[in-house]
């Protein structure tokens, strides 16, 4: 699956001022167009990636959906870069463990709500998580490029008593 994807192109015509196709040329009785393909679908399938290989405790999946410049915020740890990515993934997935969850359970995080607004730019996604078994849960804010997940920001949520 490539999850790179070309840029959106706004094009005028006489029927609208500005209006988004998802071609790559097209031939009105008005003239040529030249228009890239629009994302909507290639980054759908980047959060669909992402969101699995976190579903599946397998950071090597969700890596491929990363932009180069790609960072995840914890609280509980410095920033973690894109290369430290799988790392990270793995020793969450042992915190986890000790805290309940299975070692391979399947799957590694439910998530109750995925909620994704295409009408911003980069694209948001917000979700709510759980390793499967423990009662620890989170919220996570990502942001979507067409290059790839630029960063995720996460919060825990446990009760204090």
């Amino acid at each position: 699956m490539n999850l790179k994807c070309q840029h959106r192109a706004k094009v005028r015509t006489r029927a609208f001022k500005k209006v988004l196709i998802p071609l790559l040329f097209f031939r009105r009785g008005i003239g040529y167009y030249s228009v890239r393909r629009v994302c909507d679908i290639s980054i759908t399938e980047i959060i669909e990636t992402y969101l699995k290989g976190w579903k599946l405790g397998d950071g090597k999946l969700s890596l491929t959906a990363t932009a180069d410049g790609f960072h995840y915020d914890d609280p509980n740890t410095e920033r973690i870069q894109r290369h430290e990515l799988v790392q990270f993934v793995n020793d969450f997935k042992s915190a986890a463990v000790e805290m309940g969850a299975e070692e391979n359970a399947n799957p590694f995080l439910i998530y109750s709500d995925v909620v994704i607004d295409y009408n911003t730019n980069p694209v948001t996604v917000w979700c709510w998580w759980q390793p499967n078994g423990t009662d620890l849960q989170g919220s996570a804010l990502i942001k979507v490029g067409e290059a790839g997940v630029l960063y995720e920001k996460i919060a825990y949520f446990l009760k204090l008593s």
